[in-house]
Formats: structure tokens, C-alpha cells, sequence
């Protein structure tokens, strides 16, 4: 496991050196610029270099070897800076759900239907389970929070768009069970920032076309992220997979090019 402290990751080569890490590469030396997506296996593209703060953890991991941990982790991810974001459009013809979506409570409801909404929590030790194709728009803000737990069914995918808000907060975990990133898929639209934060544990792949994307307090992501930049900081987790991402299955065709 590859931890260090850095205030930019531009300054890394100097990093490298005093820490004896040699498996970090670093694109950003030559400025290469890339096609902005997540196609590329144990690659993090983002448009400004990432900011690590506070011994976080920043690494790869192998889908095909089942969960992270263990023998299954491999070395930094390669950050491939000027990126071209590429911001995804809204998702159309999603039935109408209301103003206010509320999940709460020690209690377990499956959602087999897409819908679009202003306001969507799932709060205090509720459960999601998943079922087929599922996409969810929330329009103004998304909030899990307080040991929430959202499981995949056999066959399920889960993709939810962010309108503007977006926080996953205090020891939450999102299909954990599956260890499969592929199945589970964030689009932040906004210039707002994403947090996962506070123990939460996410296994899902991230876009954050124009906003930052904030993972902190012990907080993890086992995934793709490809987006603006990112803030990794107080003993949080970003492990990038080394296998190729799929095309999320509920994606519009107006989304293909994020995984070309």
C-alpha cells in the first residue's frame, strides 16, 4: 500500500524520491493530453493535478483478483493531467418522482424503477437494494448519509446523475458486496463539489466533468474517476482499477464518448 503526503502532485518527483516510492508514474511530466474519460486501466485523467493531504492512499487494484486488500493491491495510479472534460447531458424522459425523495430508517426498500427528482436522501441505517437498470436524477441535491447501505441484485446497475449537491457521508457503503465498480456509476453535471466522506466506502466509478471531487476522513473509493480534479486527504482512499471499464448500461448514447 502506497501512502504519502503531498501538497500538489506536481511536486511528486521530489516526493518519490525522499519516500523510496518508485512504482508512481506521472504523465503530467510531459503534459499529455488525453481524450477525457475513464478507458484507460489504473489511469486517473483529470484536467488539474490532484491535491493529497494527510497520508492518503492512492493506488490500483485488479477486479479480476476479486476485493482490494491483500496480496490485491498494486502501485499508484498514473495521473494523466490536461484532460478535456467532456460534460455529460441530463438524462430525459425520466418519470417525475416529486420534489422530495426520502429513504430513512432501519428498514430495506428495492428500487426497480428510474425516476428524477429535486431532493433524494437515504439517511440513518437504511437499505437500498437495487434491481435491473436503475437511473436517478437528482436534480438539486443527493444525500446518503448515516450507515446507509446500497446493494446491487443479481444483474443491477445503478447510475445516478447529481444536479448540483452531492455528499455520501458517515459510514456509509455502496455495493461493497460486489466489488465491482462497473455496476455502479456517479455523474456529477454541476461545478459544485463531490464528497464522499467520514468512513464512507464507495465501489463505484465518479464523473466530475467541472466540479472538484473530495474524498476525505478515512473515506474510500474503489473506481474509475476521471473529472476536473481532486482533493484525497486525512487518511482517505482512491484506488483506481487496473481492468478496463464497461460502458455503463443505462448510459445515453450522448454519454458514449466518456468511454471511448
Amino acid at each position: 500500500m502506497h501512502k504519502y503526503t503531498s501538497s500538489k502532485i506536481t511536486a511528486l518527483s521530489v516526493i518519490v524520491a525522499a519516500l523510496g516510492i518508485s512504482s508512481i508514474s506521472m504523465a503530467s511530466q510531459t503534459s499529455m493530453p488525453v481524450e477525457f474519460g475513464l478507458a484507460n486501466a489504473g489511469q486517473l485523467p483529470v484536467k488539474d493535478a490532484p491535491t493529497l493531504e494527510d497520508n492518503p492512499t492512492f493506488d490500483t487494484w485488479n477486479i479480476a483478483d476479486g476485493q482490494y486488500g491483500g496480496d490485491n493491491i498494486g502501485p499508484a495510479p498514473e495521473v494523466i493531467e490536461d484532460a478535456e472534460p467532456e460534460m455529460p447531458e441530463e438524462p430525459e424522459g425520466l418519470p417525475d418522482a416529486g420534489d422530495v425523495v426520502i429513504y430513512d430508517g432501519n428498514s430495506t426498500t428495492v428500487i426497480s424503477s428510474s425516476f428524477r427528482c429535486e431532493y433524494l436522501t437515504v439517511q440513518n441505517d437504511h437499505t437500498l437494494q437495487i434491481s435491473g437498470d436503475v437511473v436517478i436524477f437528482a436534480e438539486e441535491q443527493l444525500m446518503i448519509k448515516n450507515y446507509v447501505n446500497i446493494e446491487l441484485l443479481e444483474g443491477a446497475s445503478l447510475l445516478i446523475y447529481c444536479g448540483r449537491d452531492a455528499t455520501i457521508d458517515n459510514n456509509v457503503d455502496i455495493n461493497m458486496d460486489s466489488w465491482d465498480p462497473n455496476r455502479v456509476m456517479f455523474v456529477n453535471l454541476s461545478c459544485k463539489d463531490f464528497r464522499i466522506q467520514n468512513n464512507a466506502q464507495v465501489c463505484a466509478s465518479v464523473v466530475s466533468s467541472n466540479g472538484l471531487m473530495i474524498i476525505e476522513n478515512n473515506a474510500d473509493l474503489y473506481g474509475w474517476y476521471g473529472g476536473n480534479t481532486l482533493l484525497l486527504k486525512n487518511q482517505a482512499g482512491l484506488h483506481i482499477p487496473e481492468g478496463t471499464p464497461q460502458r455503463h448500461a443505462a448510459l445515453p448514447p450522448a454519454s458514449n464518448d466518456l468511454f471511448d
